[in-house]
C-alpha cells in the first residue's frame, strides 16, 4: 500500500494508527491518500487535473513543481500545514 500511495511505510502506519483512533475507517484513510497521489500525479504531468485549483490556494504548486515537494507523503504533510492558517474550518 505504501507503495501504490507513494509515502513511507511508517507514515502510513502513523496515520492509519491516528485514523483508526478517531473512529474513521482505515480503508477510508487508504483511498484518500491513493487518491491524493493520482491527483498529484496528474498536476505534474500537464499542471492541471482535479487538485490543481487546491494545490494553487493552498499555496503549494511552486514547491511541487520546483521538486521541493516529491511525494504524497510530502504533500500531505505540507497541506496540513497550509491549512493549520486557514481561520475558518
Amino acid at each position: 500500500m505504501s507503495r501504490r500511495a507513494n509515502t513511507s511505510s511508517e507514515f502510513l502506519q502513523e496515520l492509519r494508527y491516528v485514523t483508526s483512533q478517531n473512529g474513521a475507517e482505515t480503508r477510508d484513510f487508504d483511498d484518500a491518500i491513493s487518491r491524493l497521489n493520482r491527483r498529484l500525479g496528474l498536476f505534474l504531468q500537464d499542471g492541471a487535473g482535479p487538485a490543481a485549483n487546491a494545490f494553487e490556494r493552498l499555496g503549494l504548486t511552486a514547491r511541487i513543481t520546483s521538486g521541493e515537494l516529491r511525494n504524497s507523503e510530502d504533500v500531505f504533510n505540507a497541506a496540513l500545514s497550509a491549512m493549520q492558517g486557514i481561520e475558518s474550518q
